[in-house]
């Protein structure tokens, strides 16, 4: 994967059974750090991201619905 140098990397992405796409998760406005890198929990779906956040992500959406800072 490569993303643009000093943006969020946006690299969370779910597509259904036929591999069609379905979502992009939402940044969280924490710039170059911001990008997922590793699954909490699948119900409900929380990742972790190098900003140091644990994000629950609605997973029809991809919308953020919280975030907890964990550094």
């Amino acid at each position: 994967m490569e993303f643009p140098l000093g943006q969020p990397a946006r690299n969370l992405f779910a597509y259904d059974a036929k591999g069609v796409f379905l979502w992009r998760a939402e940044d969280i406005d924490q710039g170059a750090v911001d990008a997922y890198v590793s699954f909490q929990s699948e119900q409900p779906l929380r990742v972790w991201n190098f900003a140091g956040f644990v994000c629950a992500i609605d997973c029809k959406t991809g919308e953020v619905l919280a975030k907890e800072e964990r550094r």
